[in-house]
């Protein structure tokens, strides 16, 4: 039975509440975890909903915490996306560019670049550490962001100049080695995870593409990496056509139904890729991988366990209605309304956010407010699917 319009209603309208308590229950200043970052997101988007009340005065609250925290992160020694100044900075970028901010903030932004180009430029080319959440490749995506309003296109080149440098060819084509691997293990290995992996190189390099930046020799390195990834494939009899990490020396091994790791989350980046080749037989490629997905709904099929938007139901849900925006096939809508029943029935949690919590291995079930995990994500994956918007925070997430 699909969910309806009412119960997405009172379920945006607890998030709404539980987002705009006055209560200080940022847990985490980390920046995808943040009250205030998931807050602004998720009420910049609620006001233009038929769901509610604008929230103006909140909205201008949350922007004024969000300058004073980039203010204090220029100072912090955490600069990577998921944590750190070049998320925040991301973020004030995004609202500038997509919701019509208008923030006094050239100085800030300048100190941001500089700060961002050299973040990059030492973890990728010292320490070989690409990773999008964690490590240079972050970067990257706030001056892609930024390059909307000014030029980064030398920046831009200097990071692509690092990457190439640190790249292995061999027969199947190009590959990075999985920073996140012991050291004995790095070169054996390559993460094939949309937050630390292979990827997130494929979009960087296919926005390059986009926006004409070194575009004959992005489009090389995007290719050959293509051939690598496209060679990783699983034997037919496994769940995942793609693992997790692929490894030249262990077997493959299944991948979950997520956005950070697995085949949903790969089919969506590889979609987005193949629009900026503009190569349809990628774009196929992407489509079978994501029809492939919508048959894989037990537990034991997807590992889903909570609602968050990292590897959650509402993940699901967003990513399958990102595909069905992409191609309008009726499979992709029909998995995205699935996976939003399923998470309205994970509402239920009487000490939760709006019902909800996120599962933590180590601790078990934990309340989140933040965009990523927690409601805020959760709030913005359903407003998008009500209200029929073109959902642009998810660049966030490398799938548009």
């Amino acid at each position: 039975m699909e969910t309806s319009q009412t119960t997405t209603q009172a379920i945006c309208s607890s998030i709404a509440a539980a987002l705009s308590s006055k209560e200080d229950l940022v847990q985490q200043d980390q920046f995808l975890s943040s009250k205030n970052v998931g807050a602004l997101l998720f009420l910049c988007h609620y006001q233009e909903a038929p769901l509610a009340d604008k929230a103006e005065q909140k909205i201008v609250q949350l922007c004024e915490s969000i300058i004073e925290e980039l203010y204090a992160k220029a100072n912090d020694s955490d600069l990577t996306f998921s944590s750190g100044l070049i998320g925040y900075g991301w973020l004030l970028a995004f609202l500038e560019n997509e919701e019509n901010f208008e923030f006094d903030a050239a100085e800030l932004h300048q100190q941001i670049q500089s700060i961002a180009l050299d973040f990059a430029l030492t973890e990728i080319s010292e320490w070989g550490n690409l990773d999008f959440f964690h490590g240079g490749l972050g970067s990257a995506f706030y001056l892609l962001e930024r390059h909307q309003k000014e030029d980064q296109s030398i920046a831009l080149r200097q990071i692509l100049v690092a990457l190439e440098a640190k790249s292995i060819k061999v027969k199947q084509g190009i590959y990075w080695p999985d920073w996140n691997a012991a050291s004995e293990q790095k070169k054996e290995n390559c993460n094939l995870g949309v937050a630390h992996g292979l990827p997130s190189v494929l979009y960087f390099l296919s926005r390059l593409v986009k926006n004409d930046i070194e575009k004959i020799r992005a489009q090389k390195l995007l290719k050959e990496s293509i051939g690598f990834l496209l060679q990783c494939k699983n034997t037919p009899d496994s769940k995942s056509i793609f693992p997790s990490i692929f490894s030249f020396t262990e077997p493959k091994g299944s991948s979950r139904i997520g956005w950070c790791y697995g085949d949903l989350g790969i089919a969506l980046v590889l979609y987005t890729v193949a629009e900026a080749l503009q190569e349809e037989n990628l774009k196929q490629e992407a489509i079978d991988l994501c029809l492939h997905c919508t048959q894989r709904i037990s537990f034991e099929e997807t590992k889903i366990l909570d609602a968050g938007l990292c590897h959650g139901t509402i993940g699901a849900s967003h990513l399958y209605h990102r595909m069905f925006l992409n191609t309008g096939r009726v499979e992709f809508q029909n998995a995205a309304n699935l996976w939003k029943e399923k998470t309205v029935e994970l509402s239920n949690k009487t000490d939760g956010l709006a019902g909800f919590q996120l599962w933590n291995p180590g601790t078990g079930w934990e309340n989140s407010f933040g965009f990523l995990e927690g409601i805020a994500g959760i709030g913005l994956a359903l407003l998008a699917q009500e209200s029929g918007r073109d959902p642009k925070w998810d660049r966030m997430l490398l799938i548009s």
